[in-house]
């Protein structure tokens, strides 16, 4: 037979049912493996708002903190003031050539 004639029979009730089932069984592979591509990035971005919420809590830690310590050195620099005068009365002679 030539290719023509061969082109022109038609295939088989069995080979057309066979490539409908085929064609059916990657169409659901594929959408499968769509669902658990889907899956893994929620998962992803679920790990990644947890992060982000630690994160912002350790960065209120460190501004709390950071608030204590500003705190602590205006106290000590009141202290230091009070410290330039011999017991709070006169000025330190020393502290006057400066």
């Amino acid at each position: 037979m030539s290719k023509k004639a061969a082109a022109e029979i038609p295939e088989s009730l069995d080979d057309i049912n066979l490539r409908i089932n085929n064609t059916a069984d990657e169409s659901l592979e594929s959408t499968r493996r769509m669902l658990a591509y889907c899956e893994e990035s929620k998962e992803a971005g679920i790990k990644t708002l947890v992060m982000l919420d630690d994160q912002g809590e350790q960065l209120e830690r460190v501004e709390q903190n950071l608030d204590t310590i500003n705190q602590d050195m205006k106290e000590a620099e009141e202290h230091l003031k009070g410290m330039e005068k011999c017991c709070g009365l006169c000025v330190l002679p020393c502290l006057k050539f400066f």
